[in-house]
């Protein structure tokens, strides 16, 4: 199975002044096989031997819509070479705004680049998804697809499972992958989608009843064809069963 993504994104701005080498050393502990490039101010030294560093001029700072044309644009040349991009930053504005950017492709993941510091980084979904032929990406985009067919794209996080597994059932708990038979399954992948910006959180914030709403963002990721509009009525989700 061809991996989920193949060259990661680091951005080494979000973090604190003379801890950026430190950083460099983390994250290539937590990905010793994986191809990384850095994201820098032009005055941050670097090491020599790093492998790749994108520099970035004070004057792509002085705004968000700046900063973000400028990382979108590193991301999107990666994405034309390698296929699949992991960006890494510790400012939620960037992890978000690449998120949303590149929300449509479906190659391009952000995440916080304090997953890595912690030594957590997979968080449990990437670690499921390797029992399965589908791809991290995949299975995301099953529940957003369960999401974006509800009215007012909103669904109970207890309701998730049973809805994804009526529209492909490998996502059954009885009968899936054994690796996915272990509790924490749809918070990991409620977790990759929160930290991506592709839903939230809308009520009972913190219980496994906490209603789940797809965002703008998800919604572009979405096929057209499978949005349900606001205020329709859906069939989905009477089965009692219900799957966590």
């Amino acid at each position: 199975m061809e991996p989920s993504v193949t060259h990661h994104v680091v951005d080494l701005v979000g973090a604190h002044s003379g801890t950026e080498a430190a950083t460099m050393a983390r994250v290539e502990e937590a990905l010793p096989d994986a191809t990384v490039s850095y994201i820098a101010r032009t005055n941050t030294p670097i090491r020599t031997d790093a492998t790749l560093v994108h520099r970035i001029l004070d004057d792509d700072l002085v705004d968000d819509i700046r900063t973000l044309a400028r990382v979108a644009e590193i991301v999107e040349g990666h994405r034309a070479t390698d296929k699949r991009v992991a960006f890494w930053s510790f400012q939620p504005r960037l992890t978000n705004g690449v998120a949303a950017h590149f929300a449509t492709e479906g190659d391009v993941a952000a995440q916080p680049l304090s997953r890595l510091m912690l030594g957590n980084h997979p968080v449990s979904a990437p670690n499921l998804l390797a029992a399965s032929a589908l791809s991290e990406e995949e299975v995301l985009d099953a529940a957003l697809a369960v999401m974006a067919s509800r009215p007012n794209g909103r669904v109970k996080q207890v309701e998730l499972r049973t809805l994804m597994a009526a529209g492909n059932p490998v996502f059954d708990k009885q009968t899936g992958p054994d690796a996915w038979k272990a509790p924490g399954f749809v918070k990991a992948i409620l977790t990759s989608l929160k930290e991506r910006g592709l839903v939230e959180s809308v009520g009972g914030i913190g219980t496994v009843n906490q209603d789940i709403q797809i965002t703008d963002a998800g919604r572009l990721r979405v096929p057209a064809e499978v949005v349900k509009p606001a205020g329709s009525v859906s069939e989905a989700g009477k089965d009692d069963k219900v799957q966590s």
